[in-house]
């Protein structure tokens, strides 16, 4: 009889185990639209689902972008060299970002501790970009060109993004708080029913995509990836320090580099002598399956940058070296200054 009992009670809470997940993933779907999820878990009274790694699954959401794959980066010189000469791109975690609230509004709608905020910006890295037909735009090269003096370096995409996995792509909304505010809503509804459940889920990759108005002309692009390690090891291997000294607010923040395409196969990449003296990309023959496969078009540089008209021409055939014997092609870099 105690036997019966006891799996009685095993599948009543069974059943009410499985309502709570029916009803948080109900609350995730009517919240934002389109989102997918990937399996749930529960360990006592903790619930929680999981948000997918694929791309794909993010596709019928507003968390996709679907525009035109053609992009700019606006850097200064200084980091503008750093990228070409290390062949790749930095994403760094969101305690580098100049909003001290990045991430926190959205996380404040939904209750989270500022300790959880703190740790979950420690693994989430993003690298930031405009649509291509803002690169006319005045206004954009004053405010976040650094009033002409840095440079754009414009590129493609050239892979699939719908095969990237732990990558995804997305337009950032600007106070655009709706779907978390109706995702608390609805959990309070559930937690009326089951007061004893915590629901844990990690809406990081979705809030990773929203800031407030504050920045809204940036008109922003973002690539993020959330935690894209599988081991400790991997950590401390990719992982990068740096420090960000300002006044009233020194940090510490970490950054990933992502390879920028190299064409191995160019006669100016191979050395047919010395084997030594190869500039081959070594990586994984499926790296740039999963992962934004990135190659660079176009440099221009602002007016303001301090290199000289009579010092330009050396500078810009500097540049094109640079680029050529790093990366394998051509990119345009124009004979004059950017200016309006």
């Amino acid at each position: 009889m105690s036997n019966f009992v006891g799996m009685e009670n095993q599948n009543n809470d069974l059943q009410i185990f499985q309502k709570v997940d029916e009803l948080r993933n109900d609350a995730l779907q009517k919240s934002f639209n389109g989102i997918s999820i990937n399996g749930c878990g529960q360990s006592g009274p903790d619930f929680y689902a999981y948000i997918p790694e694929s791309n794909d699954k993010f596709i019928n959401s507003d968390y996709y972008y679907k525009g035109d794959l053609h992009f700019f980066h606006l850097t200064s010189i200084a980091n503008l060299w750093s990228i070409l000469n290390s062949r790749s791109f930095r994403l760094y975690n969101l305690h580098s970002s100049k909003d001290e609230n990045e991430y926190k509004n959205a996380a404040h709608v939904l209750g989270l501790a500022d300790e959880i905020i703190n740790y979950r910006k420690q693994f989430i890295y993003t690298l930031s970009f405009c649509s291509v037909s803002s690169l006319e735009t005045k206004e954009v090269w004053e405010k976040y060109g650094n009033n002409f003096k840095g440079a754009a370096i414009v590129f493609e995409i050239i892979n699939d993004p719908l095969k990237w996995q732990n990558f995804h792509m997305a337009e950032v909304k600007y106070d655009q708080l709706d779907g978390f505010v109706n995702y608390k809503k609805q959990l309070e509804e559930i937690k009326s029913q089951f007061y004893w459940v915590n629901e844990r889920t990690d809406l990081s990759k979705l809030i990773c995509f929203h800031k407030t108005s504050k920045w809204q002309g940036e008109n922003e692009v973002r690539i993020a990836t959330y935690f894209p390690y599988k081991r400790t090891e991997e950590y401390w291997k990719y992982s990068k320090t740096e420090f960000r000294l300002e006044g009233g607010r020194n940090r510490i923040t970490n950054y990933i580099e992502l390879p920028i395409w190299v064409d191995n196969e160019s006669h100016l990449i191979k050395s047919y002598a010395t084997p030594e003296l190869d500039r081959i990309q070594n990586l994984p023959q499926d790296y740039f399956v999963s992962r934004p496969q990135i190659k660079l078009k176009q440099i221009l540089i602002g007016v303001e940058s301090g290199i000289s008209p009579q010092e330009f021409d050396k500078y810009r055939l500097a540049l094109l070296d640079t680029v050529r014997f790093n990366l394998g092609y051509e990119v345009d870099i124009p004979y004059d200054f950017v200016k309006f």
